[in-house]
């Protein structure tokens, strides 16, 4: 019944990311047909599919791909997909269906290229016997394709995944396209640094042209590698090898984040150190670390790497919300009540309040109250003086959030059978007047 497209197909892509957090699949299927724009419901299933199979929920995963039926579409969310499988124990179900949807594709070089991708699955979790199957069908399959070269690079892939290098390179040297030939010698350096070749890789990148855009695409992959297994200079020699500067800086950044989410967050910030300082590359690398840092159940070193930029000009709202959450989970008030001060906006001022007290890090108004829920805030069972939580949760002028606030304070307290804190029932019911 709403009248602005734009509106209703928002809300519908909210709703369908609401209902599957809800483990309602049907529901989510239900609001994603509703989606008139094609190519947005593609993208869409593309990214349910995705959470899906990093939950490990491959029914699901599957599900919202057979909902894509354009083949282009659809070998390009298989590839987000697998490579979101591609650490979980079990793919065999997941790939039997890929693997029958492929080869009910009309286009012959995209059969190739999406048995390729499954080919790579399979070796990812150490399945050669299916890997070395699918090479051969993927042979066959590229020898059928009108498109000679895109199914030699196809081949090349799928020979590299197994292990044929020197196979995979002499079907490179059959590419008599330029373009297709550079793309395939990226995608076989890729391979070799996910596989720990870092030296092959490194290999194939000097053979593209400097001046061609993958060659850094490449380099990223050969860089975060190094970052990965510990070799932080290799890495940093690796970027310095990247031409353009904007997408040095952006790869640098996903390299930080690389090596913070293996645990060594001072090499994570060794690595953000070569970052230009007050730029919103370095604001992102600080963002990621600090992330990680939560994550391992160190919010005060999270709070600590987030004032790193304090000074810049380019610290947005989401890093004041970060480092306010981070400091109020340590139990820092006075310090997130600053931060908050700093907030131009009384309700984003509001909501990093009430995030500061239950701990719900970056999250946006939409995926907020998604999260919310009493035990939200276990943090707060563990302090042992709960009356500085209750003042700060004072400062809350949304009457909602304020009740909020209470109710997880309360729930704390009664978890330490702290029943002289100045909180009951009264109170809410007093608080719970002034709510429209």
């Amino acid at each position: 019944q709403i009248d602005d497209p734009l509106i209703a197909h928002g809300l519908l892509e909210k709703l369908a990311r609401y209902h599957q957090k809800t483990g309602d699949t049907l529901g989510t299927l239900e609001i994603a047909a509703a989606i008139p724009d094609e190519l947005d419901r593609y993208l869409l299933l593309e990214e349910l599919a995705k959470a899906q199979a990093e939950q490990g929920n491959l029914i699901a995963a599957i599900r919202f791909l057979e909902q894509i039926v354009d083949d282009r579409d659809l070998v390009a969310a298989m590839k987000v997909v697998i490579s979101a499988l591609a650490t979980k124990k079990d793919l065999t179900a997941f790939l039997t269906v890929m693997n029958r949807a492929s080869r009910q594709m009309a286009d012959a070089s995209l059969r190739a290229e999406a048995l390729a991708a499954i080919t790579i699955a399979y070796t990812d979790v150490g399945m050669l016997a299916q890997a070395k199957e699918t090479l051969s069908d993927v042979i066959l399959t590229a020898n059928q394709s009108d498109n000679r070269d895109e199914g030699r690079k196809s081949i090349a892939i799928a020979q590299a995944a197994v292990g044929n290098l020197d196979d995979a390179v002499q079907t490179v040297g059959k590419i008599t396209d330029q373009d297709t030939k550079n793309r395939a010698v990226a995608d076989l350096a890729a391979l070799q640094a996910k596989a720990g070749k870092s030296e092959h890789a490194a290999g194939l990148v000097s053979n593209i042209p400097v001046d061609w855009f993958f060659r850094d695409t490449a380099l990223e992959e050969v860089a975060k590698q190094h970052a990965v297994t510990g070799d932080i200079a290799e890495a940093i020699r690796t970027l310095a090898l990247i031409e353009n500067p904007l997408k040095r800086s952006l790869a640098l950044a996903d390299i930080v984040e690389a090596r913070a989410a293996t645990g060594d967050f001072e090499g994570a910030l060794f690595l953000a150190s070569h970052l230009e300082r007050n730029t919103p590359h370095y604001n992102r690398a600080l963002r990621n670390i600090a992330h990680a840092q939560y994550q391992a159940g160190d919010s005060s070193a999270a709070a600590r790497t987030l004032t790193l930029n304090a000074d810049s000009p380019h610290r947005t709202t989401d890093d004041l919300m970060g480092l306010a959450t981070m400091q109020g989970v340590a139990g820092e008030y006075a310090a997130a009540a600053r931060t908050i001060d700093r907030i131009d906006d009384p309700q984003w001022q509001d909501l990093t309040t009430l995030a500061a007290l239950l701990g719900l890090r970056f999250l946006d108004e939409e995926t907020f109250w998604t999260f919310l829920s009493i035990d939200s805030a276990h943090h707060l069972a563990t302090q042992i003086d709960l009356a500085p939580a209750l003042r700060f949760a004072e400062r809350l002028l949304d009457p909602s959030k304020r009740i909020v606030a209470l109710v997880v304070i309360g729930s704390a307290a009664a978890s330490q059978h702290l029943i002289d804190l100045p909180y009951n029932r009264r109170t809410i019911a007093r608080e719970s007047t002034h709510v429209p």
